[in-house]
This record gives C-alpha cells, sequence and structure tokens, in this order.
C-alpha cells in the first residue's frame, strides 16, 4: 500500500454576514491543545492513550456571503484543497439564504461537512431535510451557540472528513490492487490458453495467483461458481477465520454465516452471472471459528479456475471502520458533555409519538422543558468548568429519577458567551393521564434541589419547567416543544423553582408579545414616539426644578402604549438600547428648544430613565457626551435616573458607567427606591445625587406608620450622606403635607401635574403651579 495519510485537512469556512461571528469563530477555533474532556473524547472515538495529544490547529476561511462562500467552496475544489467542513448562518441578506448556499456548495463538492448554524424560529428540521434531503454530512445548531460545541463540532466533523477521505483513497487502491490483480489473472489466462495445454495454464494460472494470494494481508478466496465450495483462499482467510486451508475447502461462503441464505446470495451473484456487471460490492458479517462475527465488506467477480466458472472474492474486514461510524453516529445524536442524547435525537424519538398518537388517539405522551435557574451565576461565580459539572450532575438526577422507556435530552447550548446549555427536554412516552406529567415534574424538582458540590463549592440550584401535554393539534414536533417552551417562561415569570402547564392563553400572550415586539422594532425606526414631561416640584417653595421625561408610543393601529407594556419586551429583546438612545437625543434637544425660547428656564433640569442594559453598553457614555455637544446643554442639566435593581449587586462595569456619568457633570437619581432590592449599603458605594422614594411608600403612609418611619430614615440616610430625596406619587394634599413634615426634599405627583407635552409642560414650569394653598403649606 502506498497511501499517504500523514496530511490532516483541517480547513474550515464560516459563512456568516457578521464580521463578529468570524471573528467569534477563530477565537473559539484557535490553536489549543485538548482538554481533558476533548482528551476522553478522542480516545473514545480513536482508541489509544489521551496524554501528549498535539495541539489542533485549525485552518479558518471566511465570507460575509453565500454567493462568496460557494466560490471559495469551488476554488478550494480546484486549487488549494478541499474544505473539510462549513459553518453556514441561515439567515444572510440581501443574498442567499443558507439552505441556498448549501445546495450550490455542495454541488461543486459533494463530500463538504455542513453546519447549520440557525435560531431556533428559522426552519424546523423538517422543512432542511425537505429540501437538502437525508444526509449525514448536515447536522443543526441552534444560534446562540455553546464555545465548546462549535469545538467539538469542528473536532469531530474534520476528524469525519479525513477519516471518509483516507478509507476513499484505501478503497481505492485497494480496488486498483484488485484490478491490476485481475487484469494480470486475464492476460495470464489469455496467454496461457494459446501457449499450452488445459494443464499448463491451470498450474501456470495457480502459481501467479498463489503468489498474489500470499502476498495480501485482506481475505481473498475462490469459489466454485456451481458447487460454491472454496478452491483457494489465501493466508489472510485462514488467519482471519481461524481455519486451515484444508477446512476451508470443505466449507462455502454461506458456511462463514453471511447475512444471506442461498436463495438471498443467487440473487445478488444474479448480475454478475449474467455478465451485467463486472463486479458487485456489499457489506455483511461472517463468523469466525471462534463463533465470534466481523463486519466485512466484500469485492466480488465472476472468473475461472481450472477451467470452470469461479467466483474471485477480496474482503476486507471493516470493523474499525464500522466502529468510528458508529462512534460518530452516536457523536451526533448525543450531547458530548452529559452523554444524553441530543436535539436531533428527541426530534426523531417525539416525531414518532405524534405518529402513533395520530394512529391511535388513546396513546399519550407529554413534554417537560426544564431550564436551571440562575444557571449564569454558577458559570460567572466558579467557573464553567464548575458549571459543566453542575450540568452532568443534574444530567445523571433527572435519568435517575425517570423510567427506562422516557429520553430525557440535553436540549441546546448558548452563545458563545456561554452563558446557557442548562436546558433539558424530558419526554414522557406512554403515560395515561396529564397530572402524570405533573407528578414528574415534581419529582424531578425536589431531585434537582438537593445540595450538590461543584468546584469545590456546595450549591443548590432550583429548576422552571414547562409542560405541554399530547392532543390532537400537535402534527409537528415543533410545535409541541414551542409550546413546553412558552410554559417554562411562564414558570420563570411566576417566580422560578416552579413547573407550569401550557394553555392557549400562554401562546396568545407569546404571539402578542411577538406582535409587539416586530411593531416595536418598525417603530424605533420610524422615531413613533413621544416624550411627556412630568415637573419634579421643590418643596421648599413649591418651584418646578425639573421635568422628568416619559416616553409614550403612538401606535398606528392600539393608539398611545405606555411603557409598561413595552419597555419590559423591549428589554428582553434589546431594543432598548436605540430607544434609550432616542429618548437621549430627544431629551436634550428638547431642553435646547426650551432654552432658546425662554432663557430663564435653563436651570431647568431633564430627566431620562436609563435601562440595566443600558449601563452596560459601551455607547451609553458617548451617546450623552454627543447629545450634550449636539444641543449646546450644560451637563448639569441632565438627570439620568436608574433602578436600584441595575446597582443592586456589585458590578465593575455598571460602577464605572456611573462615575463616567458623573464626571460628564450629569446627576445621577436612585429611582424606585424601596420596592424589593433596598440595600442601603449600597448608597455610599455609588455616585448618587438623589434618591426617589417609591409611590408604593406614599400611598400607604397615612395607614401605615411603619411606612413613615421608613420614609424619615431613608430621608435621615440619604441627607447625611449628601443625597437629596424626591417621594414619587403625590396625589393628596394630605401626602404632600406629610412628606413636607418629614423634610423630603422634592416630590412628583398627579396632585402636582401629569405628565405633560413639552409645551404645556414648560408653560406650567415658567408660570408656577396655580396651587396657593400647597404653596402655604410648604412655607408653614
Amino acid at each position: 500500500m502506498t497511501t499517504d495519510l500523514q496530511h490532516v485537512n483541517r480547513r474550515i469556512l464560516v459563512v456568516d454576514d457578521m464580521p463578529s461571528v468570524h471573528e467569534d469563530f477563530r477565537k473559539i477555533l484557535a490553536r489549543r491543545s485538548d482538554s481533558g474532556n476533548r482528551k476522553k473524547l478522542r480516545a473514545a472515538i480513536l482508541g489509544g492513550e489521551t496524554n501528549d495529544t498535539p495541539a489542533i490547529e485549525f485552518e479558518i476561511d471566511t465570507a460575509p456571503q453565500g454567493e462568496e462562500g460557494y466560490r471559495k467552496v469551488a476554488d478550494a475544489v480546484n486549487t488549494s484543497g478541499p474544505y473539510a467542513m462549513a459553518f453556514v448562518d441561515m439567515r444572510m441578506p440581501p443574498g442567499w439564504d443558507g439552505l441556498e448556499t448549501i445546495e450550490r456548495m455542495w454541488s461543486v463538492d459533494p463530500d463538504l461537512q455542513v453546519v447549520v448554524c440557525t435560531a431556533y424560529s428559522d426552519y424546523t428540521w423538517e422543512e432542511i431535510i425537505a429540501r437538502l434531503g437525508h444526509s449525514d454530512r448536515l447536522l443543526l445548531l441552534k444560534k446562540p451557540f455553546d464555545n465548546a460545541e462549535v469545538w467539538q463540532l469542528a473536532c469531530a466533523l474534520t476528524e469525519k472528513w479525513n477519516l471518509g477521505a483516507s478509507a476513499k483513497i484505501v478503497h481505492a487502491e485497494l480496488e486498483a490492487m484488485v484490478e491490476r490483480r485481475t487484469q494480470q489473472l486475464q492476460e495470464a489466462n489469455t496467454r496461457l490458453k494459446t501457449e499450452t495445454t488445459e494443464r499448463e495454464q491451470a498450474e501456470a494460472l495457480a502459481l501467479r495467483f498463489g503468489h498474489i494470494l500470499d502476498e495480501s494481508l485482506n481475505e481473498i478466496y475462490i469459489f466454485d461458481a456451481e458447487t460454491m465450495q472454496f478452491v483457494r483462499t489465501n493466508r489472510g482467510a485462514q488467519v482471519n477465520l481461524g481455519y486451515s486451508a484444508d477446512e476451508l475447502r470443505q466449507l462455502t461462503p454461506l458456511d462463514l454465516k453471511p447475512e444471506y441464505d442461498a436463495n438471498t446470495f443467487e440473487e445478488l451473484v444474479g448480475p454478475l452471472r449474467r455478465r451485467e456487471v463486472e463486479t458487485i460490492q456489499f457489506q455483511t458479517h461472517h463468523q469466525r471459528r471462534d463463533d465470534s462475527f466481523y463486519p466485512v465488506e466484500v469485492h466480488l467477480q465472476l472468473t475461472e479456475y481450472g477451467g470452470r466458472p469461479a467466483f474471485a472474492a477480496i474482503i476486507l474486514d471493516i470493523t474499525q471502520r464500522v466502529g468510528i461510524e458508529d462512534r460518530l453516529r452516536h457523536q451526533a445524536f448525543h450531547d458530548l458533555l452529559t452523554g444524553l442524547p441530543n436535539r436531533a435525537l428527541l426530534t426523531e424519538r417525539l416525531g414518532r409519538c405524534l405518529a402513533q398518537n395520530e394512529r391511535q388517539p388513546d396513546y399519550r405522551y407529554g413534554i417537560l422543558f426544564l431550564d436551571l435557574d440562575n444557571f449564569k451565576l454558577i458559570n460567572d461565580s466558579f467557573g464553567h468548568e464548575a458549571g459543566d459539572e453542575l450540568l452532568v450532575t443534574v444530567a445523571a438526577r433527572l435519568s435517575e429519577s425517570l423510567r427506562a422507556a422516557d429520553l430525557v435530552t440535553r436540549y441546546g447550548t448558548d452563545t458563545a458567551a456561554r452563558i446557557g446549555g442548562d436546558e433539558f427536554v424530558i419526554l414522557l412516552e406512554g403515560i395515561k393521564h396529564e397530572r402524570d406529567t405533573a407528578i414528574v415534574a415534581e419529582r424531578l424538582l425536589q431531585a434537582i434541589t438537593a445540595p450538590c458540590v461543584v468546584g469545590g463549592h456546595e450549591v443548590v440550584v432550583n429548576a422552571s419547567i414547562g409542560i405541554t401535554f399530547c392532543g390532537p393539534e400537535y402534527t409537528k414536533t415543533s410545535d409541541v416543544l414551542r409550546d413546553a417552551d412558552i410554559a417554562m417562561y411562564r414558570a420563570k415569570g411566576a417566580g422560578k423553582a416552579q413547573y407550569a402547564m401550557f394553555d392557549r392563553a400562554m401562546h396568545d400572550d407569546t404571539m402578542e408579545r411577538l406582535r409587539i415586539e416586530n411593531d416595536l422594532r418598525r417603530a424605533i425606526a420610524k422615531r413613533a414616539f413621544q416624550l411627556l414631561y412630568q415637573p419634579i416640584v421643590r418643596l421648599s417653595d413649591m418651584k418646578t426644578v425639573g421635568l422628568e421625561g416619559l416616553i409614550r408610543w403612538n401606535h398606528a393601529e392600539d393608539g398611545v402604549i405606555f411603557p409598561d407594556r413595552f419597555i419590559p419586551i423591549a428589554e428582553e429583546c434589546g431594543l432598548i438600547v436605540p430607544l434609550g438612545e432616542w429618548v437621549i437625543q430627544e431629551a436634550c434637544s428638547q431642553w435646547r428648544r426650551w432654552a432658546d425660547a425662554y432663557p430663564d428656564c435653563r436651570d431647568l433640569r431633564t430627566n431620562v430613565n436609563l435601562s440595566p442594559l443600558q449601563l452596560a453598553s459601551d455607547n451609553l457614555i458617548p451617546t450623552i457626551r454627543r447629545a450634550l455637544q449636539e444641543h449646546d446643554m450644560p451637563p448639569s442639566a441632565l438627570g439620568c435616573e436608574i433602578t436600584e435593581s441595575a446597582v443592586i449587586e456589585e458590578n465593575a462595569t455598571v460602577y464605572q458607567r456611573l462615575q463616567d456619568i458623573r464626571e460628564l457633570g450629569a446627576s445621577l437619581h436612585l429611582d424606585d427606591f424601596g420596592t424589593g432590592y433596598s440595600s442601603l449599603s449600597c448608597l455610599h458605594r455609588f455616585p448618587i445625587n438623589h434618591l426617589k422614594i417609591d409611590r408604593a411608600f406614599t400611598a400607604t403612609m397615612a395607614e401605615n406608620q411603619d411606612y413613615a418611619a421608613i420614609i424619615q430614615a431613608i430621608i435621615t440616610l440619604a441627607h447625611s450622606l449628601n443625597m437629596q430625596v424626591t417621594v414619587e406619587g403625590i396625589e393628596t394634599p394630605e401626602q404632600l403635607q406629610r412628606v413636607i413634615a418629614l423634610g423630603c426634599d422634592y416630590a412628583q405627583g398627579y396632585l402636582l401635574a401629569k405628565p405633560l407635552p413639552a409645551d404645556a409642560a414648560i408653560e406650567l414650569a415658567r408660570r408656577g403651579l396655580g396651587l396657593p394653598e400647597l404653596a402655604s403649606a410648604a412655607t408653614e
């Protein structure tokens, strides 16, 4: 054999329209030595020791669109050598989408391994299969994805490509050897027929064939085409089967117990007898003398031996190849970290349940969608290795708490930030009642909450579970998983560490939120928003000293939408950052219009609300600085309001953002103080100017003297820290008089003024509130 298998192809193509994704893949697949888990994986797949595993170095090429990815694949095949695999994004506007890109690339390189990178709602697996067909060269990777999963896919699929290439080379050389040897036999047979007698021809042919048999390590047989008995075997056959040459001459191929009987074998070799083909190839199993079986690949031809028709067979022992294929197949359907079945296997099993439920309406199944609560905190606190250890522990507990017939799946991983991968899906087959799913959910919640040790630390984790039960309305696996996912998020929203059963109202709520999100994206592009302004009144003289900008959405169909309806959605989908940038620009622009029209109002402060996501954004400080400069607004005229939930946790990034805001000269107001996350100790750690006491205290302080005492304590503490205090929600004269008596500095509320359009708000600020009885109460 002359096969050169020293070169290993690690060429990978990333086709994605986002340059940041290209960089992420380069970082993930940067040269590194195998970790412990990957060494064990490599040892499990390829055998051998795991020590001194060389570093894996991938050659990464990128393409921003499908057309360029297709050209690179074509050029690679024709020039620099083919790619082993490609990661292909599903959406790449305005060019080809992922499916068309894959079709084009496969047209020039059918051996290319492809990982489809897609969000959950892009395409279902069934749609992808309907378009591209079933293929072992295609895997699905959900966005956002996991570093480890990308690395493992790259390792496994490039390894698979190289194994396939090696097998092709070996197979081609074997076929070439068979062809050369067969040609030699045919030439020898022809020459001997013309030069010698039949006996001399047979002896010469036997001598030449004996030489071929002896030099080959593969099994080679000649057996009579009529009697089927072996008439010639090589040493490779004798060694591999455990029989002597004389013993083999008493046997036929059927005595080796292949997966064929006499009739099916005759059908198999029929085309050879009829001279329709020259060679047939198939796979089967052979039985050794010790009764053990092994897989073989058979290459069979019809020839002559001793003047009689005979079959010449070359047998390849493919035990190692089949083992590798089995391991790769197992890897394709199982999670590498936990060993649990993965999403692909879940989809297959769930599809069978759907089909059985359609045939047998009384057949029942259920889906439990489980997500660990606060898993990101474990990763951030103890490291990703501890997080992986926790996932393995949870996987074991889930498996131990279920029946053997049930399927527990590690469902997916998250983005390159590695903050996810904590979702599990449990398929309960053959259950009788819907309440059985709740019983299982309670058992799983109890099993998960038992303390465990990860990274040398004892931790307790909880989980939220969404449940959906089989019904005739389900015809697609994606719909079942979608509804279980919706129910899981309902369980999280209800306080976590519990389960929720899916109902139609959940789906309607989700569709409504999706509609709002889609409309919100268009509204941000069209700037379909308005800022109303509510006065902030100084209690010492009842003068307006500031105006808080409050956003309203002018929806084309729903009319005016208040922020409590769309701000949470904007925060979930990341739209709060561009929306917040618009608010800052609009508030500063409006201040400039007021200042130009009314110079006496230039000392009036304008407040804007900042989301926690804005505080985490690197664009926040440049946005504020740019808005102040563009509108020539003094920083002291801008107030930034933040909720205490944004600063309650130790966060260096948030602390730096707050310091940067103060250094710009803007003031900081801690909003909604006292609403559940209160930590008085955080006040001295952050550069806060003002505290805003939540309206919940104001509304009940007349009936609850404890609340009045709390407000008094907060005011005293704030003043000792050189902070001023604003009380929100003033709606009655009694409330106003009480907060004045407590020594509060500022107030807001409907008694003083409702949120107003810009012109009405500035007019009210200039002429005063028009409530003399309030002014007299303030000065008493």
